[in-house]
């Protein structure tokens, strides 16, 4: 079986641990698909902490780290139902009309708090007729 050098790593390895590239003479990527996935892995990360650390500024003035502070103090648990946010980071909880920051939230209860944010009266209307039904 042909082997072939990744530029990468500099290990020989099989033709089969690398992607086919009708655009190299060889047929076959120079980078071997473990080092193309190592690559893409790190640049995606990167690429998402920045997106997130610029929304986190933009949106609520917090930066990743005091993100991340606020994550560990709550040892990434939702502020109300203490349970971890399955899938999807906790969410940035915060008055709408100041815009001062509360606590991390998981979806759930940041949704039932924006409803209810405005509408304190629905919350004893709803309670009561939990209770009732």
């Amino acid at each position: 079986m042909s082997t072939k050098l990744c530029s990468k790593c500099k290990k020989n390895k099989t033709l089969s641990e690398f992607y086919k590239d009708k655009q190299k003479k060889d047929g076959y990527c120079s980078i071997c698909k473990k080092c193309q996935y190592l690559y893409y892995k790190k640049t995606y990360k990167k690429r998402y902490e920045c997106a997130r650390s610029c929304e986190l500024k933009r949106k609520y003035n917090l930066t990743l780290k005091e993100y991340n502070i606020m994550f560990e103090e709550q040892k990434g648990l939702c502020a109300i139902c203490k349970e971890p946010s399955i899938g999807r980071m906790l969410s940035v909880d915060h008055n709408h009309k100041t815009g001062q920051i509360r606590k991390l939230l998981c979806i759930r209860c940041n949704t039932l708090v924006g409803h209810f944010e405005s509408r304190y009266d629905l919350v004893s209307k709803i309670l009561k007729y939990l209770k009732e039904n």
